[in-house]
């Protein structure tokens, strides 16, 4: 799943690898489309889209493409990257609805109501679960500078900060598929590469080495 600048406008497309890897275009609109998170069964995927002017998240059926996608927001503020937690129920995403951006969580079946989850002195981004959904990290920028915190995503009270530092910046944070790692960029050595930490917060080795700006973190499985 990716995004894809199409004739000016960015869509959702869906990447078949092979040796000749072919491409599908899933959103067909005048409207942005980005930021794609697909529910563990693979049957959907919520993102961001911006027909109103305003980012609101949506859900579109893979295997009913010709379905109209399913709005889940209706707010008055941007509301954007999504996480699918690993039950498939719910989503967390970051909006402004309140001012800063913080955490909120929807529910996908439409039985609870939309809940706040953070409250925090900084804008939040990028969120990501851990495998058995209980915690969710994310990027906390303070006074210009990113740090990693998390949350607990049932009982929101237990919250803290993982990574800080007012001499390296830290961005993009991702879990490990077993939940006992997270890969960030940090530029702690220099330049902005990917490094593991354990979720606890200690250091374990930096993944990459170059001198240009990596992001956007992803693990395998």
């Amino acid at each position: 799943m990716a995004v894809a600048n199409l004739y000016g406008n960015y869509e959702l497309v869906k990447i078949e690898p092979g040796p000749t890897p072919t491409v599908t275009q899933l959103t067909h609109n005048e409207a942005r489309d980005v930021s794609p998170s697909v529910t563990p069964d693979g049957r959907y995927v919520v993102y961001a889209s911006d027909p109103g002017g305003d980012l609101e998240l949506f859900k579109l059926d893979l295997e009913d493409l010709d379905a109209e996608p399913e709005r889940l927001t209706h707010s008055r503020s941007n509301d954007t990257d999504p996480a699918v937690r690993p039950d498939g129920r719910f989503v967390a995403f970051v909006s402004d609805q309140q001012g800063a951006y913080d955490l909120y969580a929807v529910d996908l079946t439409g039985v609870e109501p939309l809940r706040r989850l953070t409250d925090e002195d900084g804008d939040v981004s990028k969120p990501s679960f851990s495998a058995d959904g209980e915690y969710v990290i994310y990027e906390l920028m303070i006074h210009g500078n990113p740090e990693i915190a998390y949350c607990n995503f049932d009982s929101p009270t237990e919250h803290g900060t993982i990574i800080e530092s007012d001499e390296w910046n830290e961005y993009s944070p991702c879990f490990s598929p077993d939940g006992e790692y997270i890969c960030i960029v940090s530029d702690r050595e220099g330049t902005s590469d990917l490094c593991i930490f354990t979720f606890g917060g200690d250091f374990v080795r930096r993944v990459t080495s170059t001198r240009e700006f990596d992001t956007d973190v992803s693990w395998t499985r």
